[in-house]
């Protein structure tokens, strides 16, 4: 795989802090990161059929070793977030499985879990909306 290891990860990342590469999925940033998955890494996250698993595994592994940039914290968790929920959605059960754990004990496993906290909080105020459908406000219990 061209160019996977610590230093070009790490690159990666705070090229997309500088851009501010969101982590909303808008095509705009996701199109981005993508472009540069692929230039930097010949990693192609935009077709399923094309995902590769290998240089997948060599990413995060590479990811597990780069600490807290230099740059603006917020603006990096932003573009891991990115990455982490694009690779889930290409492929859950080798994220879940094999890549996910990589990253445990690291500044990208804590960026991960703050990912995992928000999207249960997510599902519980969706959860609370739809019950509480059909109720008037006063009767509503949480």
């Amino acid at each position: 795989m061209p160019g996977i290891n610590v230093e070009s990860v790490k690159a990666f990342v705070e090229h997309g802090a500088k851009e501010k590469w969101c982590h909303h999925g808008c095509g705009l940033c996701t199109g981005r990161m993508q472009e540069r998955l692929v230039q930097d890494f010949g990693i192609d996250l935009g077709a399923s059929e094309h995902f590769d698993e290998a240089a997948a595994r060599q990413l995060f592994q590479a990811l597990a070793a780069v600490k807290v940039p230099e740059i603006v914290e917020h603006d990096a968790e932003w573009v891991v977030r990115r990455l982490l929920i694009t690779v889930w959605w290409k492929n859950e059960a080798l994220a879940d499985e094999e890549l996910f754990p990589v990253l445990d004990g690291t500044w990208a496993g804590d960026v991960l879990e703050r990912t995992r906290s928000h999207y249960q909080a997510k599902l519980e105020r969706r959860r609370r909306h739809a019950g509480r459908q059909g109720i008037k406000q006063r009767d509503w219990k949480d």
